[in-house]
């Protein structure tokens, strides 16, 4: 094994996502805050290094909980620890500088205390909510209203009692592996052009 990250203590490592060199980033806080900014403003650092500032928190108690790649084409969805969910067109999410606070992403409703989970996907793709009691329910992300982002709104998505929404897991369909061919080729000819001759 090897270290990906030098983590402060204390600290925990969220996620970890693939990236073409030209992509965006989007983290979401507890705080119902999300930034999005270019990867090309995130310097390339060896694999002890700390890292750099993405967002900037707002207190002591706030804490990232959603990381996926920017698509206009997409939609962001938030869900609050009891249950309220909401989408948003990604293309109301400016780009921004990385390390600053955001933009509002969720205006929460009155019973609820924080953003639980955020994800990003198309409003009939699938997730996976769980809850503090191991409980979990498929959902797909059209379930919840489409609210213009940091307007007032959403759906309560699941119900609960006495627990809590902690996380959730996208949800993809099992690959089927590709079917191994009988046999090959009598003659490598078949497999490969002849360089050159007659």
């Amino acid at each position: 094994p090897f270290t990906v990250m030098k983590i402060a203590e204390g600290d925990r490592l969220l996620t970890v996502r693939y990236t073409t060199g030209a992509d965006e980033a989007v983290l979401t806080t507890v705080r119902a805050q999300a930034i999005r900014f270019s990867e090309k403003d995130v310097p390339t650092q060896g694999l002890a290094a700390g890292g750099v500032r993405g967002i900037k928190l707002l207190g002591q108690s706030d804490r990232v909980v959603g990381v996926f790649l920017a698509d206009d084409a997409l939609y962001s969805w938030n869900i609050t620890e009891d249950g309220f969910a909401k989408t948003s067109p990604m293309e109301q999410y400016p780009v921004q500088r990385r390390g600053g606070s955001g933009k509002i992403t969720m205006r929460l409703p009155e019973s609820s205390r924080e953003v639980a989970a955020a994800a990003i996907g198309k409003l009939n793709d699938t997730v996976l909510v769980l809850t503090s009691r191991h409980k979990a329910k498929y959902m797909s992300l059209g379930l919840a209203e489409t609210v213009k982002r940091g307007r007032v709104g959403g759906s309560l998505v699941i119900a609960l009692k006495n627990e809590a929404v902690i996380a959730v897991v996208e949800y993809r369909p099992k690959i089927a592996a590709p079917a191994i061919a009988d046999s090959l080729p009598a003659h490598d000819s078949e497999l490969m052009p002849m360089l050159g001759g007659d």
